[in-house]
């Protein structure tokens, strides 16, 4: 499971080969969720408020970057770290 990008304590990864819709995994302190990455918005899981604000923001600045880093993990390809906020 590859890190993709890590900012105020949430790291962001994605899974090799995984299930639809397009999504990340993002874990701060205890806390897991899953956000899909074409439209912005937590799947499953939960982050504290101003977590889940922060990540969702930082999907919808890098939305094409991280519909490249699924394509390329289904690919079998490394994916590119994203810029932090």
């Amino acid at each position: 499971m590859p890190l993709l990008s890590e900012f105020n304590g949430i790291k962001v990864y994605a899974y090799w080969d995984d299930h639809l819709p397009p999504h990340i995994h993002a874990e701060y302190a205890s806390f897991m969720a899953l956000v899909d990455i074409q439209n912005c918005v937590i799947l499953k899981g939960m982050l504290p408020a101003n977590k889940a604000k922060m990540i969702l923001g930082w999907c919808e600045l890098h939305k094409e970057e991280l519909m490249a880093v699924w394509n390329d993990l289904k690919d079998k390809k490394m994916p590119k770290k994203i810029k932090p906020l």
